[in-house]
């Protein structure tokens, strides 16, 4: 049941935070109330938030994340949501358990309209057909993954994956999943993720996920280079000759094309 909250704020997001009594989760909500948000957690044993500094400052729904009911009681008027969940368990029932949590999470991502596909694609056989699809769970992650290569991958190794993406994507619609060629493109994808890890932050609202933030150790981001402040490490004066030599064959072919 959810409990009043006893100093809402006026600005800022509406965001659900899982797992607070966590590690993360317990020190996430005080920058979130910090930076002006309105704050909701869910917790199984609220009792257990009591000495929080924060907890007069945040509205709790009590109960179980595995019920679909409280999560969606929590998940109700919510711009951002936080999973921040994960069994403690490690009996035979760990990967049950994490699986339900996870079926829970997409459920309450297709409420929101989520991973909702209408398309009119071409078969094997060349007949056009129209289908639609509900992949909630699978759009939220997809979009998030690439956002972290986004942050992690080099320029030309990711433009070349999309391409291979787009191979590979096709073999598995055609049924070649044990391909000799699928094989290989399985090494080529397994390489390109070796640095490939982090959090994302994702908003599930009308019908799309949007990602509203990442980090990563791996990141490939560097502020102090790609800020165009005064006091960016990068010389701007170098770009001067980078420039000539980089237009040399568009003003060479241009010349030619207006003799």
């Amino acid at each position: 049941m959810a409990q009043p909250n006893t100093a809402r704020h006026t600005e800022g997001m509406r965001c659900l935070v899982t797992g607070a009594t966590g590690y993360i989760g317990g020190r996430l909500v005080p920058e979130l109330l910090e930076q002006g948000h309105e704050v909701r957690v869910l917790a199984r044993h609220p009792e257990r938030l009591a000495d929080r500094t924060w907890f007069d400052d945040v509205e709790v729904v009590s109960g179980d994340a595995q019920d679909v009911g409280t999560l969606n009681e929590a998940l109700a008027d919510i711009d951002v949501a936080y999973y921040l969940m994960h069994s403690l368990l490690s009996g035979p029932d760990f990967h049950n358990i994490e699986l339900n949590m996870a079926r829970i999470f997409s459920r309450a991502a297709s409420a929101q309209g989520v991973g909702r596909i209408d398309i009119v694609e071409d078969r094997l056989v060349g007949i056009k057909s129209r289908e639609v699809y509900e992949a909630p769970a699978g759009i939220t992650l997809i979009n998030a993954h690439e956002e972290l290569e986004n942050l992690t991958i080099e320029r030309d190794l990711a433009r070349y994956k999309r391409r291979v993406e787009s191979e590979w994507a096709e073999l598995v619609y055609d049924g070649l999943w044990f391909s000799g060629l699928k094989r290989s493109l399985d090494v080529f994808i397994n390489d390109t993720q070796r640095y490939v890890s982090g959090d994302v932050r994702v908003k599930l609202h009308a019908g799309q996920a949007v990602v509203t933030g990442r980090r990563s150790d791996q990141s490939l981001y560097d502020f102090n280079l790609a800020t165009y402040d005064t006091g960016d490490t990068f010389d701007q004066s170098q770009a001067k000759g980078f420039i000539e030599i980089w237009s040399l064959p568009s003003k060479i072919s241009a010349r030619r094309d207006l003799a």
